[in-house]
């Protein structure tokens, strides 16, 4: 809509609510109703003025249109609708700033876990167990015949009674081998320990 028609609607309307006093009872009620919607189309006008002003429009830069100027009303009524769009335009700026901000940030992380996920890949081609802060495959099958209890990425190994037992970081019980492990068992573990995967049932 125009500005200029919705200057003059706002200010024709708040007039005629403001300033119109019919005389008698039953006129007077059906006054009130009709002036309270009178004033309600006239605030949304205002509103509407208010956040052209607010806006990169602005036709008077933050001053009272000439218009309202003589009643004082009107000021009041323009100076509040104001008030509240620049309340809701600083919270949608603010808004939008912070939704760029997490979007930036999820894409980083995006970035990150890709860049992550191939370095865990070339190390395990060029079976680089160090790089990855894991045992080798050999080292981890000579502790477990050793009898060791060996702690891999929160998960715990032991070999007992001719059983390989596992423990998840939830501290949920598992097989790892119904025998004495081996050198494919302990590879396809750590594998998946690089890969961040876990053994067993996970909340």
């Amino acid at each position: 809509m125009d500005f200029r028609l919705l200057l003059l609607a706002a200010f024709a309307l708040l007039i005629c609510a403001l300033l119109f006093r019919p005389a008698g009872y039953y006129r007077r009620r059906r006054h009130l109703r009709k002036q309270r919607a009178a004033r309600r189309v006239a605030y949304w006008y205002m509103e509407e003025l208010a956040r052209i002003e607010g806006g990169a429009k602005a036709h008077y830069a933050g001053r009272i249109p000439p218009l309202f100027l003589e009643n004082p009303d009107l000021v009041d009524a323009y100076q509040q609708a104001q008030e509240l769009v620049r309340s809701e335009l600083a919270m949608e700026h603010a808004y939008e700033d912070w939704a760029a901000a997490e979007k930036a940030l999820e894409l980083r992380e995006q970035e990150q876990q890709c860049l992550d996920a191939e370095r865990i890949e070339s190390c395990l081609v060029a079976g680089d167990w160090e790089g990855l802060a894991l045992p080798s495959p050999a080292g981890l099958l000579s502790r477990l015949l050793a009898h060791e209890r060996v702690r891999v990425n929160h998960h715990s190994l032991v070999y007992e009674d001719g059983w390989t037992w596992m423990t998840n970081p939830y501290g949920v019980d598992g097989v790892l081998s119904c025998s004495a492990p081996t050198l494919q068992a302990c590879h396809e573990f750590l594998v998946r320990m690089a890969r961040d995967e876990d053994y067993g049932p996970v909340p």
